[in-house]
């Protein structure tokens, strides 16, 4: 399955790629230049080809971008409970992507855990969901860096098996 992992600099996609190919959360990382593919063999016989969209090199090619990007199963579109920015782009850019690519688009949050910085809410990013027709929204905290006072909405499985039942629920696979 071709796997488009998109979002604005900084809001965490290659650390998403490496976890969900590694299982192992790195900290700083640098930035993505261009479109990097990690192939991701579950356990359950799915593969998934992530495709590492580097922002700035989409931002500057956005036709090259669509070229490598056509054919994807689904979009997994990063935002940034750190950087609001990232989530107000949404709508725009799932329009974009319906317009252009005509693939399910997944949202995924990160940097929920990083409590200090926070600028939104998880119900913000849910009415953004709903609000722009996101077929699936998960959540992904890395090892929390900070003490959660509020833990009620925080998901108890890892991270990446989220991730992978999101787009799962996107395509309209049974992921049981």
């Amino acid at each position: 399955m071709k796997v488009a992992v998109t979002g604005r600099p900084g809001v965490g996609k290659t650390a998403l790629v490496y976890h969900a190919a590694k299982g192992d959360w790195l900290g700083a990382l640098p930035e993505t230049l261009g479109t990097a593919v990690t192939r991701v063999d579950r356990e359950d016989g799915r593969a998934y080809d992530l495709w590492d969209v580097g922002a700035r090199h989409a931002a500057r090619h956005p036709d090259a971008v669509d070229a490598q990007l056509a054919g994807a199963d689904v979009v997994v579109h990063v935002f940034s409970f750190a950087d609001a920015a990232s989530l107000r782009s949404v709508p725009e850019y799932v329009e974009r992507v319906r317009s252009r690519l005509g693939c399910p688009v997944v949202l995924v949050g990160a940097k929920r855990d990083a409590i200090a910085s926070a600028q939104m809410s998880a119900e913000d990013a849910r009415e953004t969901a709903v609000r722009c027709g996101a077929s699936a929204l998960a959540f992904v905290d890395s090892p929390p860096l900070e003490t959660m006072e509020d833990v009620e909405d925080r998901d108890e499985d890892d991270a990446v098996a989220g991730l992978f039942r999101a787009i799962d629920v996107a395509m309209g696979v049974d992921a049981s």
